[in-house]
């Protein structure tokens, strides 16, 4: 009864097949269930919402499937062939992966994913919340594929950011943290030094410190350099310390990082190219990898310098505290931000037409492929089935 092996003329006209199989059931005499109801049963569980095939039977119960007439190749509304990846193709990354990935951006031909996973990998990409219609089940969901640490473990496998995307993406914010942090930590000696804005320089020697603010300055070895203060003042480091004095720096590692991490995730996901064709979604996530990799460099750059001047101004242990305490509070502070924005949009996407039961116009670009409402529709169709179990023989 599986929908992916029948040819899908219709939503009402699959379903009727799907129920006709329960009906057949002893025609088949290759069956090793010992009777039909149990086969059935079997095969009504509710489905998971971010399964495929519960994407494509939910899209021939709506109508809404397109005619798939192989296991290789399917279309489209614009008619685009989508061809499926062998198990090997999933699995060798690397060169051959990218080799695929050009030749769908020169062809624009789909070699990588099916209509429903296409559909299902924009609904994720277009930050549908609602899958179950449930706050707490859909929260799990939310939180599975954006938590940064959550995702690293249980991410969707067709969500737009992969597990091995993910991972490279928290070594970039480690890199990320670890550098803040030694700006943050040299930020002290800036201002120990009375070095507060652009042009101002000053000789320091070690000694005692008056303000216990900044008592790691005591073990200064080195003056810090004019530019690097200047740099630190730009970006509002010497701000957040002066301002919030012993919690600044955390604050600002926290912020950063947050503002970082929504960047890279963004970069990775490219939302906007997700709904184009093979061609604008590979050649969009290729070029905001491209921007990865530059920042990354960018920041390699820079890091062991300061890492370097720490470790001259015996500064380590108070670097790997910011650390700690940046990225634990980080983890948290976006932790509670994901349940916020979760609860927002759990709330907008709710319908608001009871009569309709949709939460956007189907014209609407930003519309998705299923609703929870269709889902739930889909999930009363297989219980009202289940009720005419009890006609077959048991």
């Amino acid at each position: 009864m599986e929908a992916k092996n029948a040819n899908l003329r219709g939503g009402h006209e699959a379903w009727a097949e799907s129920w006709t199989s329960c009906s057949s059931f002893h025609s088949s005499s290759s069956s090793s269930v010992s009777s039909p109801r149990a086969w059935c049963s079997a095969h009504t569980e509710e489905p998971h919402p971010m399964d495929a095939d519960t994407y494509l039977r939910v899209l021939s119960f709506l109508g809404k499937a397109a005619k798939e007439d192989s296991d290789s190749e399917k279309t489209i509304s614009e008619d685009r062939p989508i061809h499926k990846n062998s198990l090997t193709a999933l699995i060798v990354n690397g060169p051959k992966r990218l080799h695929e990935d050009c030749i769908m951006v020169y062809e624009d031909v789909e070699r990588e994913f099916t209509l429903p996973e296409v559909s299902l990998r924009q609904d994720l990409a277009a930050n549908k919340v609602r899958w179950y219609g449930l706050w707490t089940k859909d929260l799990w969901c939310f939180m599975r594929n954006n938590n940064p640490f959550c995702a690293m473990f249980f991410s969707h496998r067709l969500h737009p950011v992969s597990r091995c995307s993910r991972w490279a993406a928290f070594g970039m914010q480690f890199l990320f943290v670890v550098f803040i942090s030694c700006a943050v930590t040299e930020g002290g000696s800036c201002l120990y030094c009375g070095i507060r804005e652009c042009g101002m320089n000053s000789t320091c020697t070690s000694g005692s410190v008056k303000d216990g603010r900044f008592h790691q300055t005591a073990w200064m070895k080195n003056n810090p350099e004019k530019n690097y203060c200047c740099v630190i003042h730009a970006v509002w480091i010497l701000w957040f310390l002066e301002t919030f004095r012993r919690w600044g720096g955390t604050l600002y590692m926290v912020l950063s990082n947050c503002a970082f991490t929504t960047a890279v995730f963004q970069l990775l996901m490219c939302l906007c190219v997700q709904r184009g064709g093979p061609r604008v979604r590979e050649g969009g996530e290729l070029l905001g990898k491209a921007v990865l990799i530059i920042m990354v460099a960018g920041m390699a750059y820079g890091t062991p310098t300061l890492i370097h001047y720490i470790s001259v101004n015996h500064a380590g242990w108070l670097l790997a505290g910011n650390i700690l305490a940046g990225k634990i509070a980080s983890m948290l502070f976006v932790t509670l931000l994901n349940v916020i924005g979760f609860s927002f949009l759990w709330w907008r996407q709710l319908p608001r037409n009871a009569s309709t039961e949709k939460v956007q116009d189907a014209s609407s670009p930003t519309a998705f492929h299923v609703t929870a409402e269709d889902y739930q529709a889909f999930c009363r169709s297989l219980r009202h089935r289940d009720k005419g179990l009890h006609m077959l023989p048991a």
